[in-house]
C-alpha cells in the first residue's frame, strides 16, 4: 500500500513531464487514479460526516493551505466521534489578496453538510483523492439525505467510472460497515 502511493505520485509527474516534453500544452486537470466506493472506504483512514464551522488559510513551504475546521456529526470509520473537531488540510487558500488554486482539491463553505473520506499525508489529514473523499451532504424531496461530489478538475486515470452521485447516505453507511466486517472476517483466517 506504502509503495503504490510512492509510486503513483512519481508515475503521475512522468506522464506531466512526456506530455510537456511532447509539446503538450498546459493541463487543465489534476489526474487520480479511479477507485470504487468499495476501494475508496477501504483506502480511507477515517470516515466523517459533519459540518464546516471555520476555514483558515496559510503559508506553507510550496504555497497557501487552508486548514477547514468540521464539527463531527457521526463517525463511520476511525476514532471520531460525534461532537468532535477535525481539521482537515486542503491545498491551495486565499490569504492577504493572493488566491491559490489547486485543480481538482475539494471546495468548501462555512455550513455545509459534509461526509469526508480521511487519509494522513504527512501528519495532516486531507480528503482522499482530493476531491473524491468529498462528498456533500443534501436532503433530497423525499426527506431522505444523499451524497453528491464534485470531480471537477480531476482526470480520472483508469477503465472504472467514479460517480458524483446521488448516493444515499443510509447505503454509504451500510456499506462502510459491510468493509469493516469484510476486514474482520479477514484477519480471522
Amino acid at each position: 500500500m506504502k509503495l503504490r502511493r510512492l509510486l503513483l505520485p512519481m508515475l503521475a509527474l512522468a506522464v506531466v513531464s512526456a506530455w510537456l516534453a511532447a509539446g503538450g500544452g498546459p493541463l487543465a486537470a489534476t489526474m487520480v487514479r479511479a477507485v470504487s466506493l468499495e476501494e475508496a472506504v477501504d483506502l480511507s483512514e477515517a470516515i466523517v460526516t459533519g459540518t464546516v464551522v471555520k476555514q483558515r488559510a496559510y503559508r506553507a513551504a510550496g504555497g497557501l493551505l487552508t486548514a477547514v475546521t468540521v464539527r463531527v456529526d457521526e463517525g463511520l470509520k476511525g476514532r471520531y466521534r460525534a461532537g468532535d473537531r477535525i481539521e482537515v488540510t486542503a491545498w491551495g487558500g486565499e490569504l492577504g489578496g493572493r488566491r491559490q488554486v489547486a485543480l481538482g482539491e475539494a471546495e468548501y463553505r462555512k455550513g455545509e453538510r459534509v461526509l469526508l473520506q480521511l487519509e494522513r499525508i504527512d501528519g495532516r489529514w486531507h480528503t482522499l483523492g482530493l476531491a473524491v473523499g468529498k462528498w456533500n451532504v443534501v436532503r433530497g424531496p423525499a426527506g431522505i439525505e444523499h451524497l453528491v461530489r464534485s470531480l471537477a478538475g480531476l482526470g480520472v486515470a483508469g477503465d472504472l467510472e467514479m460517480t458524483e452521485g446521488p448516493v444515499p447516505l443510509d447505503a454509504f453507511r451500510d456499506l462502510v460497515e459491510l468493509r469493516r466486517s469484510i476486514a474482520r472476517e479477514g484477519g480471522r483466517r
